[in-house]
């Protein structure tokens, strides 16, 4: 399989789970399994853990593995993201990029610098907005 082709099948699957997802026998076993999560207290070391713990031993879970086994287990990070409905931007983005270097749109010094900018735009700069325009700054001046 093709990079191209591996990027098609990823974003097929996420849309086909979140449809599944909204079939209302599906949704009350996310709801369930949510509920639990939201539950959790945030602050413990293991926080993580106990999430993925939660997740994995879900009915919500137990059935979309039933659905889409082969999905769940070579990308078994990204099928819980799904599952706890985690912004996908960054993902779509990464794609995108990956899709432009595999069919020469795209250098891959320059996707890959892309990529690195946007996750730090999304988890570094927005996080702490007046770094973020120092950070910028200094980085113009190199």
């Amino acid at each position: 399989m093709s990079i191209i082709e591996e990027m098609g099948m990823i974003r097929e699957n996420v849309k086909l789970i979140k449809q599944f997802s909204k079939i209302p026998e599906i949704a009350v076993l996310k709801t369930l399994m949510m509920t639990e999560l939201s539950e959790l207290d945030s602050s413990i070391s293991n926080y993580e853990d106990k999430c993925d713990k939660v997740v994995k031993s879900s009915d919500f879970y137990i059935k979309m593995c039933e659905v889409f086994p082969s999905f769940s287990k070579e990308f078994e990070a990204l099928f819980i993201m799904v599952l706890r409905d985690f912004d996908l931007g960054p993902l779509d983005f990464m794609l995108q990029t990956m899709e432009g270097i595999a069919n020469g749109t795209v250098t891959k010094d320059k996707g890959e610098m892309a990529i690195g900018e946007h996750l730090a735009e999304r988890f570094i700069k927005s996080s702490d907005p007046g770094q973020g325009n120092k950070r910028k700054k200094k980085m113009s001046k190199k």
